[in-house]
């Protein structure tokens, strides 16, 4: 539902780099630019718009279908490294919107979709008021045509799927560390990535529960038939 529907909120609510205080990269050289273009080509997203900021949220984080917001002072690193694939991978997928949103930000977008369906739903601990505003912003961009093409995706998450927008936000994450290490195949990047700061592989791997599902995910032998078939294997993949 989300990848379906979310090229609507990204028309009236696109990325703004100035609350972030970020800046615009353009042809400046930067430590992970080649990192950023060698994804970006092997995923044939056109282009990337990199952004600065000082104080950003995560490492690397997807802010639309060709933008990435990256900290101004990164360097590279495996876990940089894995953040970039990570961002990418799911701008590719088109589930930037519980990324780059906080979020109450992000149940604001999810309450509002779903209006879109159920003009009488109603989500706990959102912004009414916001969900209102954004509830008719969006019927003015969303065509019958593409509302009839969503429904049927709509109707299950209300029967049947969690609307928790700290679930949704977490999943998407959990997603993109998943297919990140599918698609690098490493290990090491994405354990210093989710690991606290000070915090060894080892006891990340005990004690993280975002480690431990991931190196579990890493150990099935399904996971190494998925990266053969996938083409995954290719030089250079696992790093550090």
């Amino acid at each position: 539902f989300i990848v379906r529907s979310s090229l609507h909120p990204q028309v009236v609510m696109p990325f703004d780099p100035r609350p972030l205080r970020a800046d615009k990269l353009g042809s400046r050289p930067h430590p992970l630019r080649a990192e950023i273009e060698r994804w970006a080509k092997e995923l044939r997203i056109p282009s990337v718009e990199i952004y600065l900021g000082a104080q950003v949220p995560l490492v690397c984080m997807p802010r639309g279908r060709a933008a990435l917001l990256v900290p101004a002072s990164v360097t590279a690193t495996a876990a940089t490294r894995f953040a970039v694939a990570r961002g990418l991978l799911l701008m590719a997928l088109s589930l930037t919107l519980p990324v780059r949103l906080t979020t109450p930000e992000f149940g604001v977008v999810f309450a509002a979709l779903l209006r879109q369906f159920e003009p009488m739903h109603r989500m706990e601990g959102v912004d009414a008021h916001a969900v209102d505003d954004l509830a008719r912003k969006l019927s003015r961009v969303m065509t019958r045509d593409r509302q009839a093409e969503i429904m049927p995706f709509a109707l299950e998450v209300l029967a049947h799927g969690t609307t928790d927008p700290e679930t949704i936000r977490a999943g998407a994450l959990e997603l993109g560390d998943r297919i990140a290490l599918l698609a690098s195949g490493d290990v090491a990047g994405a354990i210093r990535l989710l690991a606290p700061e000070g915090t060894s592989p080892v006891e990340a791997a005990r004690t993280v529960p975002a480690v431990t599902r991931l190196l579990k995910v890493a150990l099935r032998e399904r996971f190494m038939e998925a990266r053969l078939a996938a083409g995954s294997e290719r030089p250079g993949a696992i790093q550090e």
